[in-house]
């Protein structure tokens, strides 16, 4: 049985959640993605993903859950919930309760709410930052004439650059579940502490409003803040043994 999430608070998941609240206003008819999206948003202030929440981070911290369709996966049973121990059973589990869900979400316990990143230049296009390379275990990286080098466990990979508008290079991904790939053009920032922010255009060509982390990321530009959705992707560098899920923020449309 896959338990359903009940009636809306929707200011008190927002408070909890770190998720953006906003007042509501006469708007054009939603797209379908977004218009699930919304309807998360309510979904997430429900009993189940918020009653249990406490619960599941003292017991199962890190492992994974999903909401789809505004239910939670997998269902409580028996007084109790016990989430996967893998993103890929999570994900199975995902796709067989709600295989047409516009919108989800997949996290591990635990890393839900607000984050919070600084970018003292003022980048708005697809962009990486120092925490990609800790989060990839880059020993050492450079930049040689044209490439930029990483260095992981004794092996080596080279980006090729192009410096004409800030130093970029083309960096391939795929969407989590490695279903669909994108070589995406990002700037090397410096004044990034994040991993990756990416264009709205570029999550959509991955489709990773499937494969969403509730709340926010917050990257402050020191006069303003810039509240961002939080995702997943797939970075695979096979020349240097790298098959790794790191956290994405999407710019606000």
């Amino acid at each position: 049985m896959i338990a359903r999430m009940s009636a809306p608070g929707a200011l008190i998941a927002a408070l909890l959640l770190g998720l953006p609240v906003q007042e509501s206003q006469p708007t054009r008819p939603a797209p379908p993605v977004a218009e699930a999206a919304a309807q998360h948003f309510d979904g997430m202030s429900t009993a189940d993903f918020l009653f249990w929440r406490e619960r599941l981070f003292a017991a199962h911290s890190g492992k994974w859950i999903a909401i789809a369709d505004s239910l939670m996966i997998p269902p409580p049973e028996h007084s109790a919930v016990k989430p996967f121990s893998t993103f890929d059973e999570c994900v199975r589990a995902a796709d067989a309760a709600r295989p047409s869900a516009l919108h989800r979400y997949v996290f591990r316990i635990g890393e839900e709410g607000e984050i919070r990143y600084s970018m003292s230049t003022p980048i708005s296009t697809n962009a990486i930052g120092g925490g990609i390379l800790k989060q990839l275990h880059v020993d050492a990286w450079s930049v040689v004439n044209d490439h930029l080098s990483w260095t992981i466990a004794g092996k080596t990979h080279r980006f090729a650059t192009d410096d004409a508008d800030g130093l970029r290079v083309d960096l391939d991904v795929t969407d989590p579940a490695g279903a669909i790939a994108s070589s995406v053009r990002v700037v090397v920032s410096g004044s990034f502490d994040g991993m990756l922010v990416l264009e709205p255009d570029a999550a959509a060509r991955l489709h990773l409003e499937r494969f969403e982390i509730p709340g926010t990321a917050v990257i402050d530009r020191g006069s303003h803040r810039i509240e961002c959705r939080r995702a997943r992707v797939r970075v695979r560098l096979p020349d240097v043994g790298v098959d790794a899920l790191v956290p994405v923020a999407i710019w606000p449309r």
